[in-house]
């Protein structure tokens, strides 16, 4: 589900102008982090402390290019 909403974002995007994504994911969510990198996301910076509950840094990724090459599986 979470690669065709990506996958979704990516085209709607592209289709509107957008060239570039950014997000946060939790420093200790390694399976989100793995499929952003599969779709060229790459690490930006940290916001410490970013999460709550439990409090824990944030990993800001981002993507230039919407308009090219989208992923498969």
């Amino acid at each position: 589900m979470a690669t065709a909403l990506l996958r979704h974002v990516f085209r709607e995007g592209a289709r509107v102008g957008a060239v570039r994504a950014t997000l946060e994911v939790r420093r200790s969510n390694d399976p989100a982090r793995i499929l952003y990198e599969r779709f060229g996301f790459s690490v930006g910076g940290t916001r410490r402390a970013y999460y709550t509950k439990p409090v824990e840094d944030a990993i800001v990724l981002w993507r230039e290019g919407l308009d090219k090459t989208i992923p498969r599986g």
